[in-house]
């Protein structure tokens, strides 16, 4: 579905990615690629239930295959809500992105990678959640990056302790609020409806950020993330 107005005045994306089967996803709303060999996100081959598209790296270690929506959300005057729902088949030797960042796609690698506990943000302003095989703790974390300054809060607080789970969907909501001129906005997550954390001054309230799922892989080991859905709402700018 493509990006529309409101009646509310807020500007909505919404999208079930119900295609037939190996159709690519809506180019007015969605654009995607992946480093080499592998597949860009499509519907897949086989029916499933309720609609999905998947992204497959191939064998190649650090490939990356990455989905981006349009860069039209931002917090000023309300909030950008942002929520989808994805799955990875395997957790072993895969990094993954879920949320919002400033361009649709990054070049070749994650908007933020995590090796131990040191985050390595490649996109100027991100937020979102973060998953890295090359973590010192292998779950969930959230994370923030505002024009090239990372988010100062300590990474104990930014570990979610939910871990993802092999061929299983979770869901991840961002909703991201405005604290008004001077002020970044603040950034409160969710998984599977659990608040798992909080950063205070995460972005820029006037910052256009566009939904983002991606994954990378962490050896020669071809992965497949699934996407069913991805919505996003922010309030409408002024014209």
């Amino acid at each position: 579905m493509s990006t529309q107005v409101s009646e509310k005045g807020a500007v909505y994306l919404y999208d079930d990615f119900v295609m037939p089967a190996d159709a690519v996803i809506n180019p007015q709303s969605w654009t995607s690629d992946v480093d080499t060999g592998g597949a860009a996100f499509v519907a897949p081959s086989a029916a499933v239930r309720g609609g999905t598209v998947t992204g497959t790296t191939d064998t190649t270690d650090n490939d990356l295959v990455q989905m981006g929506g349009p860069l039209l959300f931002e917090a000023q005057g309300g909030a950008t809500i942002f929520e989808a729902r994805v799955e990875v088949d395997v957790i072993t030797t895969v990094a993954l992105n879920v949320g919002l960042n400033d361009i649709a796609l990054e070049g070749s690698s994650l908007p933020v990678e995590l090796a131990t506990l040191s985050f390595t943000s490649n996109s100027s302003t991100f937020v979102g959640f973060v998953f890295d095989v090359d973590a010192t703790n292998d779950n969930w974390h959230i994370f923030s990056v505002d024009g090239d300054a990372d988010t100062n809060v300590a990474i104990a607080t930014l570990n979610t302790g939910i871990a993802p789970v092999a061929g299983e969907m979770q869901t991840f909501r961002i909703e991201v609020t405005d604290q008004g001129s001077g002020k970044l906005a603040r950034a409160v997550f969710y998984i599977n409806g659990k608040d798992v954390g909080t950063i205070e001054l995460a972005v820029a309230r006037d910052t256009l950020l566009a939904p983002y799922v991606g994954h990378e892989n962490r050896g020669a080991a071809a992965h497949v993330t699934s996407v069913d859905y991805i919505e996003c709402e922010s309030a409408r700018g002024a014209v």
